[in-house]
């Protein structure tokens, strides 16, 4: 017999199954969108839960290629347009067949708003993939198995955003048209797979930081001006802001005038060489704070210093300092600074070339000479002058101009 004899003339080497269990999942009514690049895939955990998958690809830079955009609140899903068969009667007797299917449309819809409007026109004629949320938190995309891992990633689309004017009976809305790929049908369809969600992920809007006096500022809504610190207020501690140099920094919430207030750790107000912005997403998450997202544009925040604190060098070995804020409250400030402290901020008396190591454990600093010695007996060192220090981003302190030898 010819093995290559096919019994009905269909292919026996894959099982086929029709039924399913109890714990099967159904598609529900999709109430979130998550947009990624077109190269965007995520690991899908043990557990199968998304939750922190979302939360950190959220928070990733523009750059990257797991960045990811929600559109959440969804209200209309669209009848699917398209998705037709294509016949052809091209050697039949009489009759057709099918040879494929049209493209696939859905449209979803979302309440409209400007500022929303301004943001998601920004997505129109864009190639991307998309996954869906359903109202019953599962996320849906293409499974995608790598050498044993399960990755999930969006179905290839083009989007295109509309508009549709408000009536006398019904609100304006923003209508999001996800083009499915030509090949959606053959090559995604059939991988279509789904993971879970506990916490359905909130579209995010944009805040600022908006300078209103020494050291002071509001959060605000850059497109509407919405005061958004009157709403997160004291929620949002030091670890929401970044500060462009690097320097320690504490921050206050002044519930009276909806105000936050920047400070060094002495208590002084930031000055003009300083600027601050919104941390990451992924920080502001850890402090349950799932709205907004900022601007990625540091603020200055300009003022000069009321007070400052001199700050001068201890020994405490050879070749080994620590040092001490001059008065009250005695301060160490290896401690606040530890290795923002460079070779830049000291100077040695001989112009010895040196180097300078930071001991977190006792909140000292070591010179050596390049040659790893213990600093020499003629040698001494200070604190570098105010200007030095401040181009490091060392706000707060002056050193008090005397050498001190660490023989």
């Amino acid at each position: 017999m010819n093995e290559n004899f096919a019994i009905g003339g269909c292919p026996a080497d894959k099982q086929l199954f029709t039924g399913s269990g109890n714990c099967d999942v159904q598609k529900g009514y999709i109430k979130t969108l998550l947009v990624t690049k077109q190269n965007a895939k995520y690991e899908v955990p043990a557990d199968g839960n998304l939750d922190a998958v979302i939360k950190e690809a959220v928070g990733l830079p523009f750059s990257h290629p797991n960045k990811m955009w929600i559109v959440s609140d969804i209200i209309t899903n669209g009848a699917p347009e398209g998705g037709d068969n294509i016949t052809s009667s091209a050697g039949e007797r009489g009759g057709s067949h099918v040879v494929g299917q049209n493209p696939m449309s859905v449209t979803y819809s979302v309440k409209h708003s400007m500022c929303k409007q301004a943001a998601m026109l920004k997505f129109k004629g864009l190639n991307v993939r998309v996954m869906e949320i359903d109202e019953n938190k599962k996320v849906f995309g293409i499974a995608e198995d790598v050498n044993g891992t399960r990755y999930l990633k969006g179905y290839k689309a083009n989007l295109w955003v509309s508009i549709t004017p408000a009536t006398a009976s019904a609100d304006a809305l923003i209508n999001v048209m996800v083009a499915h790929d030509v090949n959606y049908f053959t090559e995604e369809q059939p991988y279509e797979s789904n993971a879970i969600i506990e916490t359905a992920p909130k579209a995010l809007q944009s805040a600022q930081l908006v300078k209103t006096g020494v050291g002071r500022a509001k959060l605000l809504s850059p497109c509407s001006s919405e005061d958004l610190g009157a709403i997160f207020g004291s929620l949002l501690d030091k670890t929401a802001f970044i500060a462009k140099s690097g320097i320690d920094f504490d921050v206050t919430f002044d519930a009276t005038t909806s105000e936050y207030l920047f400070t060094t750790t002495f208590d002084v107000p930031i000055p003009n060489i300083d600027e601050f912005k919104l941390a990451p997403v992924a920080d502001l998450y850890a402090l349950n704070v799932l709205d907004i997202e900022g601007i990625d544009a540091y603020v200055s925040l300009d003022s000069t210093p009321t007070a400052e604190r001199k700050a001068q060098l201890v020994k405490s070995a050879t070749g080994v300092a620590t040092i001490a804020a001059i008065g009250l409250p005695a301060m160490n400030v290896g401690e606040v600074l530890g290795d923002k402290l460079t070779k830049e901020a000291f100077v040695a008396k001989t112009a010895a070339d040196f180097t300078v190591t930071f001991d977190s454990a006792t909140n000292a600093y070591t010179f050596m000479t390049t040659d790893a010695v213990p600093v020499a007996l003629a040698d001494e060192v200070k604190l570098a002058d105010k200007s030095v220090l401040l181009g490091l981003g060392i706000i707060g302190i002056v050193g008090d101009g005397v050498f001190v030898n660490l023989a």
